[in-house]
């Protein structure tokens, strides 16, 4: 996707991205396909497509607020019967409380004045 390929020009980034998801991946410790897992913001699902390529088969909720991110994510996604995704708010996730076992954020807090931190981590918790 052009999209990806603006933001990875070249092998250092690419690697950089690749060491973050090992990482992550390494954190999220053991799964089974109960957990229920939200990446938020998905983007275009390089996360995702990263854990299932490496063995993860929970389940898997991307939310975005960008509706292009969200059409980027199905293409990539398809075929995946347990990666759903939605339109949502990160101040007002598209959840009920305490119904996550697992979140994910990544290259996400930046795009926020560090006023709004505090509310962020309110809603993820």
């Amino acid at each position: 996707m052009s999209y990806d390929l603006e933001r990875s020009p070249n092998a250092r980034v690419l690697a950089f991205f690749e060491y973050s998801y090992q990482t992550i991946d390494s954190l999220i410790g053991s799964t089974s396909e109960k957990t229920i897992h939200v990446d938020k913001p998905v983007g275009t699902a390089r996360l995702v497509q990263f854990l299932r390529r490496h063995g993860r088969n929970h389940r898997i909720l991307g939310i975005d607020i960008a509706p292009g991110m969200i059409t980027v994510s199905r293409h990539v996604s398809r075929g995946d019967p347990v990666t759903k995704l939605c339109f949502g708010d990160a101040f007002h996730l598209p959840l009920p409380d305490n119904s996550v076992d697992l979140l994910t954020s990544l290259r996400f807090f930046h795009l926020f004045p560090k006023i709004f931190w505090s509310d962020l981590l309110f809603e993820m918790q």
